[in-house]
């Protein structure tokens, strides 16, 4: 069904877009670290061979040729992927990937299914060091 909507104007697209490219090209590199997040934002899963190699290829190429450098991160859109997915996150050459699984990164982990902790726009400076704290908490 959204297949059959056809892409988005370019117009629609600029309406909703959260940054633009000389704004995501204009960060500084040593202070902020540019990922990708596919190209459309499919369920990664239910992707043909072709268009996940296209989601995901498509995605970090055109954002590195907006940066002029390398993009070495990937998050899974809503999370989801499989080992396939994973393989081919791999094969495209990303160096990391982060999940939704909410915790805290441990040495263990795999590089291509790394957690995450959730922080919102509302959350308070004790929300954030308590999310972010390794420190176990004792009853």
């Amino acid at each position: 069904m959204i297949a059959a909507a056809g892409e988005p104007s370019a117009a629609a697209l600029d309406a909703y877009r959260i940054v633009s490219r000389d704004a995501l090209s204009g960060l500084d590199p040593r202070l902020v670290e540019i990922g990708s997040h596919s190209r459309t934002h499919p369920q990664l899963s239910q992707c043909d061979d072709a268009g996940l190699d296209a989601e995901l290829r498509g995605s970090k190429g055109d954002l590195e040729a907006w940066l002029g450098r390398p993009v070495r991160h990937f998050a899974y859109p809503s999370g989801d992927h499989d080992a396939r997915v994973v393989a081919a996150v791999k094969r495209a050459g990303y160096e990391s990937a982060w999940t939704t699984e909410p915790r805290a990164v441990e040495r263990s982990d795999d590089d291509l299914l790394l957690p995450r902790v959730a922080i919102d726009d509302a959350a308070s400076v004790a929300v954030l060091v308590a999310k972010t704290s390794l420190a176990k908490v004792r009853r």
